[in-house]
């Protein structure tokens, strides 16, 4: 029954990347259904989930913060930057990784999604007639790449953090 639920969630992500890469929007039925099969796909305590996922908010919310303030300094008036800068359907996506990843991996994940967002727009937008990034697309194409890499390798990438003390040994 976990490999259904497992296959689903990839199966769900891979329309998120989809609909954002090619409409640069993400239909709203998608993320409950994320959430929903994370949570049945979950094997640690629920209070360890949302205690985990508070501080994963914090941490977006704080991200959220500074880019307001920096893009309000930039136009000299208050900017929103949800719709503006970042779309509602992204910005619902962060929220809904934040219950899936342990503290240490979602801030890893964020930053990697920032990174390869970025790579995105440097080497992809000379090609495309879209001047905006997919990056809920980019978030969940990222997810699906780290989780298939985890069950390969026998790994809980997203959960488990001992994974970047292997790495910073090397």
């Amino acid at each position: 029954m976990q490999s259904i639920f497992y296959f689903t969630l990839i199966l769900i992500l891979f329309i998120i990347t989809y609909q954002d890469f090619k409409l640069r929007m993400i239909s709203w039925w998608t993320l409950p259904l994320v959430v929903f099969l994370s949570f049945l796909l979950e094997n640690r305590p629920f209070d360890n989930v949302f205690s985990q996922a508070f501080i994963n908010m914090i941490f977006i919310l704080i991200n959220l913060i500074v880019i307001t303030i920096y893009f309000s300094i930039k136009n000299s008036r208050l900017v929103s930057v949800i719709n503006s800068q970042l779309g509602i359907g992204d910005v619902f996506l962060f929220v809904v990784f934040c219950f899936m990843f342990s503290v240490l991996n979602y801030i890893l994940f964020f930053l990697l999604s920032m990174l390869l967002s970025v790579l995105y727009g440097v080497i992809f937008q000379k090609f495309t007639k879209q001047k905006t990034i997919p990056l809920a697309g980019i978030m969940a194409f990222l997810f699906i790449v780290i989780s298939i890499a985890g069950k390969f390798a026998s790994l809980n990438i997203i959960q488990n953090e001992n994974w970047v003390n292997t790495i910073l040994k090397w």
